[in-house]
């Protein structure tokens, strides 16, 4: 058991570590980001139609791509160990094939897409309001500002740490359930971090500590109550391993 609450708390410590170092470097490349569009978009770019182009520079400029790409390809992948040793400690064994890896890169992709549609999001809301204000009296100064305003608006500054902790630990689940698929007599129990941070519906789950069917598993994973920043994973053990740590049959009912 303590191996496998190890594991666990190792996985939790990498994404808060991830998280972390997500949101410093996003900070900085805000501010970076501000100046860009103050420097560029405003002063340079007379013709509000040509701010899209600007703003893509802008972007990918101030850093914001390479962070995005730099999340998902390398902190994505500090748990993937931990997840196979999870596997193991729970009284399975399993392996990854060329297939799954090729599954794991698909999944990486449509992340990367996402937090790139964020970008271009933010581009397009910051378009509009340079044409906006552009046919308006604003002084530059005031431009400048209402701009800035604008891209604290965006889903860019107000979500994207939440995006971040959401997709790096649905990432997680995504890799477990790319395996799960494969084993046979297996129960579903929820499992990780219980602190001052866990939801009330997650401490309610954990606290009843019952095991499930595959059924009742994917009901619990798709549960609304636990659609952002959740850090628990529906794991899939044997029997055993579930009935000897007090585990009981059952539904959540929380």
């Amino acid at each position: 058991m303590a191996d496998f609450n190890k594991i666990l708390n190792t996985i939790d410590s990498n994404i808060d570590s991830e998280i972390n170092l997500f949101n410093h470097e996003l900070k900085s490349i805000l501010s970076t980001m501000a100046n860009l569009v103050k420097n560029r978009a405003i002063e340079n770019y007379t013709d509000p139609l040509e701010f899209d182009f600007a703003m893509q520079q802008v972007l990918a400029d101030s850093g914001y791509y390479d962070l995005v790409d730099d999340f998902i390809n390398k902190s994505y992948d500090k748990n993937y160990n931990e997840i196979i040793s999870l596997f193991q400690s729970s009284g399975l064994l399993t392996t990854f094939s060329e297939a799954d890896i090729a599954d794991i890169k698909a999944i990486k992709k449509l992340d990367l897409e996402f937090f790139k549609s964020i970008g271009n999001q933010a581009s397009l809301k910051l378009k509009a309001d340079l044409y906006k204000y552009s046919l308006s009296n604003l002084s530059t100064d005031e431009m400048v500002e209402n701009i800035a305003n604008s891209l604290k608006d965006t889903d860019l500054v107000r979500y994207s740490s939440t995006y971040a902790e959401t997709a790096i630990g649905n990432f997680n689940q995504a890799i477990i359930d790319l395996k799960s698929v494969d084993l046979k007599d297996t129960v579903r129990i929820y499992t990780g971090v219980l602190d001052k941070k866990t939801r009330t519906f997650c401490k309610c789950v954990l606290k009843q500590r019952k095991y499930y069917n595959n059924s009742e598993g994917m009901k619990l994973k798709s549960d609304p109550r636990r659609a952002y920043n959740c850090r628990h994973l529906i794991i899939p053990v044997s029997l055993s391993f579930a009935t000897e740590r007090g585990y009981t049959s059952g539904k959540f009912t929380c």
